[in-house]
This record gives C-alpha cells, sequence and structure tokens, in this order.
C-alpha cells in the first residue's frame, strides 16, 4: 500500500538553543551548517521530497529573518515564517501557533533541529492510511541518539499511552515527526497562553480519548542535534552515518528525475 501524500506542513525552529548557545556561532541552532547547508534545510528538503508543498516555519525574534532568507533562497516552495515572540512558553506554544496557520486537516508537524531520511518518512506516512488522530513517529531501536536526552513513548500495542522526557518504562523514543488533524489542535487552543511542551499536548489528547498511535520506523536513519556532543557527533562522529544516507536518498531521487525528464524530452524530440 502506497504513503498517503500530505501537502503542508509545520516546522518548529523557534527554540533559544540554551544549550549550545556557547559552541556556535549562529543565532540559532537551525542556522548551524552541516554539510554545505543549514541544519533546518534537512527536514525542508525531506518534506519536499514527500510531496509537501507549503510550509509554516515557526520561528523567533532572534531568527526568523534568517531563517525566511534560508527559505527564499534554497527553496522553490510556498513558505511562511510564523514569529513566536514567547518562544519561553515551549514547543507546544509553537505548535499552536503554526496549526493556525494551516489550511489543511491533516499536515506533518516536525522539529527543526531533527534529521530524517526520506525513507523514514515514508514509513509515517504508510501509517496515514488507517484511521488516527495523532501519528508520533517513534523508534523502537534508535542507533543515531542519546536516549538518555530523548524523548521516550510508552505504546501498547500501536496506541501511545504516555510521552515524556522522564518516562522509566518506554518502548519507543520520539523522533520528532507528527502527522496531525487540525480539528483535534483546536481543541487545545485555550492552552496556547501558557506555558506548555508538544509532548503535553500529546498526553492530554491520549486523556481525552483521541486516537494517538506510533509508527515504528524501526532503527531507520534519523538523529537530533539538542546538546553539544550530538553536534560534535553529527559532524565528526559516528552520526555522520544519518547524513550520508539522507543525503544519498536525496541524490537517488535527484537523478531520477533527471533520467526522467531527459527521456520525455527525447520521446518528444522523436
Amino acid at each position: 500500500m502506497s504513503e498517503e501524500i500530505i501537502k503542508e506542513a509545520v516546522i518548529l525552529a523557534a527554540g533559544l538553543s540554551t544549550r549550545l548557545r556557547d559552541h556556535i556561532k549562529e543565532k540559532s541552532k537551525v542556522l548551524c551548517q552541516i554539510a554545505d547547508r543549514p541544519l533546518l534545510a534537512f527536514p525542508v528538503e525531506v518534506l519536499m521530497h514527500a510531496g509537501v508543498e507549503e510550509f509554516k516555519i515557526v520561528a523567533n525574534q532572534f531568527n526568523h529573518i534568517f531563517v525566511r532568507k534560508i527559505m527564499k533562497e534554497l527553496f522553490e516552495v510556498k513558505f511562511e515564517v510564523i514569529v513566536n515572540r514567547f518562544p519561553e512558553l515551549g514547543n507546544g506554544y509553537s505548535a499552536l501557533l503554526g496549526a493556525r496557520h494551516v489550511h489543511s486537516e491533516i499536515f506533518i508537524l516536525s522539529m527543526g533541529d531533527h534529521i530524517y531520511a526520506p525513507s523514514v518518512i515514508k514509513k509515517i506516512l504508510r501509517r496515514a492510511r488507517s484511521e488516527f488522530d495523532i501519528i508520533v513517529g517513534g523508534d523502537s531501536s534508535p542507533r543515531y541518539i542519546d536516549v538518555r536526552e530523548a524523548t521516550k513513548i510508552l505504546t501498547r500495542k500501536d496506541r501511545v499511552i504516555r510521552i515524556g522526557k522522564n518516562l522509566r518504562e518506554f518502548t519507543h523514543v520520539d523522533i520528532g515527526v507528527f502527522v496531525v488533524k487540525k480539528s483535534v489542535l483546536n481543541e487545545f487552543i485555550s492552552l496556547s497562553t501558557r506555558k506548555i511542551t508538544w509532548s503535553d499536548i500529546i498526553n492530554r489528547a491520549v486523556e481525552r480519548g483521541y486516537k494517538v498511535v506510533i509508527a515504528d520506523i524501526c532503527g531507520d536513519y534519523w538523529t537530533e542535534i539538542d546538546t553539544p556532543n550530538d553536534l560534535q557527533e553529527v559532524l565528526s562522529g559516528m552520526r555522520r552515518m544519518v547524513i550520508k544516507n539522507v543525503l544519498k536518498q536525496l541524490e537517488f531521487r535527484f537523478r531520477y528525475e533527471v533520467m526522467e525528464r531527459t527521456f520525455q524530452k527525447e520521446q518528444l524530440i522523436i
């Protein structure tokens, strides 16, 4: 069964990068150069690969000019940069802020500091062919992260029971990619005036009986950059394997499209 095509995505890039502030020269970690491109470019390019045509990027008051410049100069895609002037209220606040600007009923929500391969998105979107309210991308066999730093997920069968940083019992770790029904988030708009995490919103959705399900990517290529060690591992450690595989999958797709266009042109000439 082929994966679902979802046209809109919200990317959260409003974090203040507090733990990396003394280790990077950029205004924000999503601006850090990795493999000759800013970190933010990775989720954007991979989601474009998956068919996303419109992006809502939630930035903060310090990096929004640079985020807009990246999107305008690197990508030919429709986008809107939404400025979160209260990033201290948490990524749940950013998610609700971004969701207000989404037109579709179903959209992808991605953290801007996560790097994942196109094959990861395929697995998540395949799950979108079945009934859900929120799909949580999870990994039962993570290879390229520090599990101690990761957000954990407890599931029963394919249903999410709980998500959070400090779970002692867990079955997966959160990979930072979700598929969300906007109508579900509308119920939580009243929470957008207080400090709240995205995990808090997911837990509240579970408690209210929404169908929050896991999409297990089973050890596929992904990582996150949250600490100085994360950054070092991506630049010069084992996590370079993630970058290598992401770029390889994107390059294969580009080569295929060039070949396809060339073939079509030759047919027309004949």
